[in-house]
Formats: structure tokens, sequence, C-alpha cells
């Protein structure tokens, strides 16, 4: 199975969410693509704030595509215990995994996932996980 490849960022001019591809020119500059202009091939680059970007994990639920930074409420399988979690990469584990401060899980250990937020937006639930 192939993982699209995406990104989400949050633009710099009025600070909605976009999604599309990435491109990081220099230390100043972090771009998500969207499309092409009207007889181009030139791809509209948007500027977003840098440390707003992250990547789409490949996990999609009824809530919404889940990426990097999203904080989500979700249910172990073993024991049904419900935890907030915030959504990182893994160095150790190679992988996206749900980080509730305590406890990294795999994807597949949990059930019931709603995204309730991200990082940047929703800082308050940070403290809830």
């Amino acid at each position: 199975m192939i993982r699209e490849i995406i990104f989400r960022g949050k633009r710099i001019d009025n600070s909605e969410w976009i999604e599309g591809s990435y491109i990081h020119l220099n230390v100043n500059a972090d771009f998500i693509c969207q499309g092409r202009s009207f007889n181009s091939l030139i791809p509209i680059k948007i500027e977003v704030i840098p440390e707003t970007v992250g990547q789409y994990t490949g996990l999609t639920v009824p809530s919404g595509k889940i990426f990097e930074h999203d904080i989500v409420t979700a249910k172990f399988k073993s024991n049904g215990a419900r935890f907030n979690f915030v959504v990182k990469y893994s160095n150790k584990m190679g992988c996206y995994v749900f980080d509730n401060g305590c406890i990294q899980s795999l994807f597949g250990e949990i059930r019931s996932v709603r995204i309730i937020g991200n990082i940047h937006d929703n800082p308050e639930l940070i403290k809830e996980v």
C-alpha cells in the first residue's frame, strides 16, 4: 500500500490551514504548494509558518486526516482505557505514534480515534495529555 505524502501548514498571511506538497527553501521560508496556476507549470506556493508544518500520517478517521501535531482522543484495544494523545514521529520506533507523555502507542494498539485539535490551535489540550 502506498501512503499519500502530503503536508499541512498554517498560512502566514491569514492563519488558515492548507494541505499540499512541502518546500523548504531556506531558514526563513517554508511553503506548501497547491496545484498549478492556470496555463503554467509553476506550482502555486503559499508561505506557511515553519513550526506548524506537519506530515500526513497515512491514517484517516471519520473526523479527518491525522497529521503530525494533531491531538486525538482514543481507546486502547487491550483494556478500553481512553486517553488524549499528541501525534508525533518517534525516531526510536521509526514511525508515527500516539504519545501522552507517559506512553507511546502504535496506531494498531488504538481504536475509536477522534481528532480533537492540534498543538498549535489548541495548546490547552496538551495539559490534558
